[in-house]
């Protein structure tokens, strides 16, 4: 809700808005209609990227055992612009995240840039970057529950995806797609 309140939507960044908004929907199923055939808001043409953001309210980070550690996938795999954006927005803050790209890494046996909301966005050339804090001990058990969740981390988490989304819509351009596109019906390798 931090950057879908950020950007009012206005014809210049309806897609900002409304791609917040889609995110908090039904995750998987509401992108797939989103980025599909079937969008009734934002042409797919029309979306400069997506910025992802999972698994941010707990993690090991919420724990501190590796302080203010911020898991990136897919920041470069089509645009390196948007990574660059990604590094120096981090560079910019009085106190940067410790960027982990290891889930990034070809062939990663977790595959997660295949498996989360980005991935229908990816797959049709749209330049993606997926933040996460890392899986916890109750992630997706009885014991996932709101009273365990570091707000104070995830708002901090929000804020810096919030500026890396002000700073590819103060761009003059859009960002650039300098890396292969994958073929949009074709499985996923990471």
């Amino acid at each position: 809700m931090i950057l879908a309140k950020h950007f009012p939507k206005t014809a210049s960044n309806e897609g900002v808005a409304d791609s917040a908004k889609a995110a908090i929907g039904d995750a998987l199923l509401d992108l797939k209609e989103h980025v599909g055939e079937i969008t009734l808001t934002v042409s797919r043409e029309a979306i400069v990227a997506q910025l992802n953001m999972d698994m941010v309210g707990r993690g090991p980070d919420s724990l501190r055992v590796v302080p203010r550690t911020l898991q990136v996938i897919g920041s470069r795999r089509l645009s390196t612009q948007l990574g660059d954006a990604v590094e120096s927005t981090n560079r910019s803050r009085a106190t940067p995240f410790r960027m982990d790209y290891s889930y990034d890494a070809p062939r990663h046996p977790l595959n997660r840039y295949c498996r989360s909301d980005h991935y229908n966005y990816a797959r049709h050339g749209i330049p993606i970057a997926y933040f996460s804090r890392g899986y916890h001990e109750g992630y997706h058990m009885v014991i996932d529950e709101p009273q365990y969740i570091d707000f104070e981390g995830l708002a901090e988490v929000a804020e810096f995806v919030r500026d890396v989304a002000v700073a590819i819509a103060d761009r003059p351009e859009r960002l650039v797609v300098n890396k292969p596109k994958m073929d949009p019906r074709a499985p996923c390798l990471q």
